[in-house]
């Protein structure tokens, strides 16, 4: 009797044992490729054999994952900030604008070596000194003149909806919007505030990053690709 008891207590022991580790290997996660049990072939002196158990945990990553939509819908607000970050950064691509703010540096100090006395023409210096400057400041003066012609646009500081798919773009606010397809565009950055979208050299249509996911991102340089709109 006495040893009819402690086989079966070793028996429930084992398969609590087993019990909890099958728990914290499923509590850890990750993939796991089909292991048996570390003893597949004892016999417990029970009413039942161990058999092999077999365990299958799908990595995170896959357990999360969602197909991206065939259209990806963006809401987001044509502020005045969210316009000169983006006129900021396309004449941050402008060569001829980095060249000017470097003859300008250039221009500034020989004009002050004028005022400084190393040569007689202050008239001379003066106007290195005002070229050097405009050199200098080229940039801002551009996107001053920028914001103030965006400030004409009909959906500045509105809300919009853009809705991007792989054969046009569609901008909304309220009940005006307009579409475009791809081929209406001669290219596309895409930078640090998100992508700029060119109609010409100038002219383009933004998409702020912050209005986006990394994955929504992925799929617009997908629908840009397939569109062969390049990359400038």
């Amino acid at each position: 009797m006495g040893r009819q008891l402690s086989t079966d207590y070793d028996c429930r022991f084992s398969l609590q044992r087993s019990v909890e580790k099958d728990t914290a290997a499923t509590a850890r996660g990750g993939l796991l490729l089909p292991t048996p049990a570390k003893n597949p072939e004892t016999k417990h002196r029970s009413c039942c054999k161990t058999v092999p158990v077999y365990r299958f945990h799908l990595p995170s990553f896959l357990e999360c994952y969602t197909p991206m939509p065939e259209t990806i819908i963006l809401n987001y607000q044509l502020t005045k900030d969210l316009w000169r970050l983006f006129f900021e950064a396309h004449y941050s691509c402008d060569r001829s604008l980095k060249l000017r703010y470097l003859w300008g540096v250039t221009c500034i100090i020989i004009g002050s070596f004028g005022f400084g006395g190393f040569y007689e023409s202050r008239v001379v210096a003066a106007l290195l000194l005002a070229t050097g400057f405009f050199g200098v400041l080229s940039k801002q003066i551009l996107v001053i003149k920028a914001l103030r012609k965006a400030c004409l646009h009909p959906f500045f500081g509105k809300e919009l909806t853009v809705s991007v798919s792989p054969a046009e773009i569609s901008v909304r606010s309220g009940n005006a919007g307009y579409s475009q397809p791809w081929n209406n565009f001669v290219g596309y950055r895409r930078l640090e505030p998100g992508f700029l979208l060119y109609h010409d050299q100038n002219a383009f249509f933004f998409i702020p990053a912050s209005a986006m996911t990394a994955g929504y991102a992925k799929r617009v340089v997908q629908i840009l690709e397939a569109a062969e709109v390049p990359k400038l």
